[in-house]
């Protein structure tokens, strides 16, 4: 077994629970039941040495009377026997071991038991552990429920996955496994995410860690599950003194500074999120997008319409080979409207307008070239009950993905099949969006909308550019020194790509908010273009029956970094063909009593904004979904309406977001089996949205390479050593001396000359100690200041050093932080003695190229001040980042130092000179 390869874990060939017990206030009660519930895979046995049975199967003595090796033992016995039953497994075969138990054992009676199992050629779970469950081999060794669907978790808390899980099968949704770490003496975090990885029906990775042990090695597993198109969201604690010591206290974990761990999310692309409810909303939101890049397409008669695991709704399980079926609950409601449908005059028995329409040839399904047909309003019934194939599964919420349909990112120009007509009026021919942005009709158009046969289209936009913060590991690499001429040529990239030169790279869009794309911050600023350049922000129209709703829904994703774009005249006037005269027809789009006049209307508008090109998703805010709360007998009304608009966003390849005042309602329920996210709050489809640009918008760095220490170490972490240290690493220095008298220091002024600085070394904050000096003018001024300096500081040693205040410079902090998971961390802010006060700064894992150097300070909210501010040249930003990265690499190769500080960095337009530094020894 490697050491990611995981089979006995999640399905094992056999299982026996030791400790298993007949009383349900017991674990072994509720492991034993789970275990039995694979049966029908798998071989379990159930150990209990007093003996006793459990739905008709004995508990047997031991393991080493067992018919046959258990490939998985469960351990839930007390501490002290622990140690001598994982022995025994070993003897008797086992490959992996779980072990529940918690408590008496010390962290080195723990390792030794971890080498024991890793020694034995087994692998360990736990101690300390809530179990492992996988919904998709029958294999739940754990209490509590745990929902089937396509959510892996991984965690450090088990409460915490059940929390995760309730708000999941809220959501329609669930787990595909999830694995509780425990103590983490073997298998790890990254061990479970890599298991997550290649599963294939884990389709969002989840993950809540205290404790990141081996952090560069989960960097690479973040970025890994990336390239896999494997979204990870991940919760650690952190953000308050308090919760960090509540994690020490949970698991003896070494909190690492929550700022390094947003780092790591950023350059990995994954997604650091605060809450298990902003985990939750983001995952139903993902598992519902259109995948991106493929194209709209219309629904397959007889196949059900994507209301499969990528959705979030509960009625959708998958079936051997990738065939979804549905559950009973969706069932009976698609099964409903479509008979009280039939009930009506059968599939054609459209209402008197819409008769009227398809007479004039404004609603006609056409036949596509493979025979499938469009859906258009009076034939909207692809019910779940029909199209579903009721194949067994393989298992609880089994989700192969394998022969799902593309489905468009936001309007594929060259893709996109011609979306059937609107409900009621034409759609009027308007411009259509070119992929270099541009609005043009084109020369059939006219024809079209004047036959019918273009009513509906979508405006072409390219794939979905889903905007995050603006990137701050995106920037072009440079690679000047200090004295280097900036240039205007290109330069190549780590991938290859050649860059505009310095001219062009002052567009790079750095991060704005808390901690970069990948936090929960602003989405402020544009998605990275590879070319250097801005690509737009994630489009949203919004249409909600209370203009006060829309509203704040508007100022909510606004918020969160989202364009709410004004509508082009072509989507308005389509717009405006279903509201009262008069009606606002901007974004937000007011129904105002629109939808009570009619609730199709609801469906008619929210199809008129996903085809429309002005939007990359749509939220329906407001009261849809709670008709038949008030009303019964609008049932079956408003879940027609709510397969229509699911129709609408599955065929237009776009994201439709519902919030509704409604709780559970049928609509609700037809909304969840279609893939449609549903939320209760506005803010939670902000934030679910506004996840979903992030993870689409990363720009993934490869992780820093293994620093390798050098071949000495430092003695001190004083000025004079420092100084030296980094001057050989290519710091800029002014000149100095250092001297331990008044004389000394006035020889040393001839060599540095007037006007000088005098600093006191060995003072954590000189300044404020009245150790540092500045512009002394001559030799008399020289000795009082060093007299006074001396009988105010007591300071031994003092460095005379030359002024450096070239114009238009800016102050910053910059260092190296040794954090005890991630290893050495680079940070650059804005300096002096403002540092703290500002606390303006960015992080990254050391070492650093030139490009990430230059993007940590194009990240800073206080860029524009080096950009150029009110008329101010830009200082050197080449030389102040190759100034980070010789810091980075120096604390980078040297392990004795904890921490190493360079403030102020002095930047400029004609490059960085280091002021003071000083470090910190292990």
């Amino acid at each position: 077994m490697t050491r990611t390869g995981l089979d006995a874990l999640f399905d094992p060939t056999s299982v026996a629970v030791v400790g298993a017990s007949a009383n349900p206030e017991k674990w072994g009660y509720w492991l034993a039941s789970g275990a039995l519930e694979g049966r029908a895979r798998r071989t379990v046995h159930l150990v209990n040495r007093r003996g006793g049975e459990l739905h008709g199967v004995p508990f047997l003595p031991g393991l080493d009377g067992l018919p046959d090796p258990p490939e998985h033992v469960v351990v839930a016995v007390p501490p002290r026997q622990v140690r001598p039953l994982v022995a025994e497994g070993l003897v008797a075969g086992a490959r992996c071991f779980t072990v529940i138990t918690s408590g008496a054992a010390s962290a080195d009676e723990e390792r030794e038991l971890a080498a024991l199992v890793t020694g034995g050629g087994a692998r360990l779970l736990g101690p300390n552990c809530m179990g492992v469950v996988d919904t998709t081999t029958a294999l739940r060794l754990s209490w509590g429920d745990f929902p089937a669907g396509a959510v892996g978790l991984v965690s450090q808390s088990g409460n915490l996955a059940l929390e995760i899980g309730r708000l999941l099968a809220r959501a329609g949704q669930g787990f595909s496994r999830f694995v509780s770490l425990g103590n983490q003496r073997d298998i790890d975090a990254a061990d479970a995410l890599d298991a997550l990885i290649a599963h294939g029906p884990t389709r969002i990775v989840a993950a809540y860690v205290e404790d990141f042990r081996d952090g560069r090695r989960l960097a690479r597993t973040l970025t890994a599950a990336h390239a896999a198109g494997k979204p990870v969201l991940l919760l650690t604690v952190g953000r308050s003194e308090a919760s960090g010591r509540a994690a020490a206290s949970h698991t003896g974990a070494l909190v690492s500074a929550r700022a390094t761990v947003e780092a790591v999310c950023r350059d990995a692309g994954a997604l650091l999120l605060d809450t298990a409810g902003e985990l939750v909303d983001t995952a139903i939101c993902l598992l519902a997008a259109p995948a991106r890049g493929s194209a709209p397409r219309p629904p397959v008669e007889g196949v059900l319409r994507d209301a499969s695991p990528s959705g979030n709704g509960p009625p959708v399980a998958a079936a051997p080979g990738g065939r979804h079926t549905v559950t009973a609950e969706a069932a009976a409601l698609s099964h409903h409207v479509r008979h009280m449908r039939e009930a009506r005059g059968g599939p054609g028995n459209a209402s008197d307008a819409e008769k009227e329409r398809a007479a004039s040839g404004e609603a006609r399904d056409r036949a596509e070239a493979d025979g499938r047909r469009r859906l258009s309003k009076p034939d909207a019934r692809q019910d779940a009950s029909s199209d579903a194939r009721d194949t067994p599964n393989t298992g609880p919420g089994t989700a192969n993905t394998s022969d799902r349909p593309d489905h468009a990112g936001p309007g594929t120009r060259d893709a996109a099949p011609e979306a059937s007509e609107t409900h009621s009026q034409p759609r009027t021919a308007g411009p259509v969006t070119e992929a270099d942005g541009s609005r043009q009709l084109s020369d059939a158009d006219p024809q079209r909308a004047a036959s019918g046969e273009a009513r509906g289209r979508a405006g072409a936009n390219g794939r979905l550019d889903a905007a995050g913060p603006r990137t701050r590991n995106a920037a072009t690499e440079a690679g000047e020194t200090h004295s280097q001429p900036r240039t205007a040529s290109p330069v190549t990239d780590a991938d290859g790509r050649r860059r505009p030169g310095l001219g062009s790279q002052a567009r790079v869009l750095p991060a704005g908010g808390r901690g970069g794309p990948l936090s929960t911050g602003n989405a402020q600023g544009a998605e990275a273009d590879p070319g250097g350049g801005r690509r737009r922000r994630l489009r949203v129209a919004v249409v909600g029956d209370s203009g006060g709703q829309g509203a704040l829904a508007a100022d909510a994703l606004v918020a969160l970094g989202i364009d709410v774009p004004g509508l082009s005249a072509g989507t308005s006037r389509e717009v405006a063909a279903h509201l009262a005269p008069g009606a606002a027809c901007g974004n937000p789009v007011d129904l105002a009593g629109a939808g009570e006049a009619d609730l199709a209307n609801y469906a008619r508008i929210a199809r008129a904004l996903l085809f429309g090109g002005d939007a990359d998703a749509v939220v329906l805010t407001g009261y849809f979904g709670d008709y038949a709360t008030s009303n019964p007998a609008q049932a079956e009304e408003e879940c027609e309406v709510a397969l229509e608009l699911a129709a609408a966003a599955r065929e237009s390849g776009r994201q439709l977001v519902v919030h509704t005042m409604a709780r559970d309602s049928p609509a609700l329920a037809v909304l969840r089996a279609h893939a449609v996210p549903v939320y209760e709050r506005i803010e939670q489809a902000a934030t679910a949205l506004a996840g979903t640009a992030r993870l689409r918008a990363a720009v993934v760095a490869a992780p820093a390479a293994s620093p390798v220490p050098a071949s000495f170490a430092v003695p001190d972490g004083g000025y004079e050593t420092v100084r030296e240290l980094l001057a050989s690493y290519g710091l800029t220095f002014p000149v100095a001396g250092f001297v331990t008298t008044a004389d000394e220091a006035a020889d040393a002024a001839h060599r540095t000359g007037y006007p000088l600085a005098l600093k006191a070394m060995g003072l954590a904050h000189k300044t404020e100690a009245g150790g540092v000096a500045l512009g002394i003018a001559d030799e008399e001024r020289l000795r009082a200041t060093f007299a006074r300096m001396r009988s105010t500081t007591g300071a031994a040693r003092y460095a005379v050093e030359a002024m450096a205040s070239p114009p238009y410079a800016v102050e910053l902090i910059a260092g190296v932080r040794r954090d005890p998971a991630f290893g050495p961390v680079a940070m650059v802010g804005i300096g002096g003695v403002t540092a703290e006060l500002l606390a303006d700064t960015a992080v990254a894992l050391a070492p650093l190229t030139p490009g990430r150097a230059r993007a940590l300070l194009l990240s800073l909210r206080h860029a524009p001040l080096l950009t150029g501010w009110r008329g101010s040249p830009p200082v050197h930003l080449d030389a102040a980042a190759a100034a980070l990265c010789a810091l980075a690499q120096a604390g980078a190769e040297h392990p004795e130092l904890s921490e190493l500080e360079v403030n102020p960095l002095l930047v400029h337009p004609g490059g960085a000179i280091a002021l003071d530094a000083h470090g910190v020894l292990r």
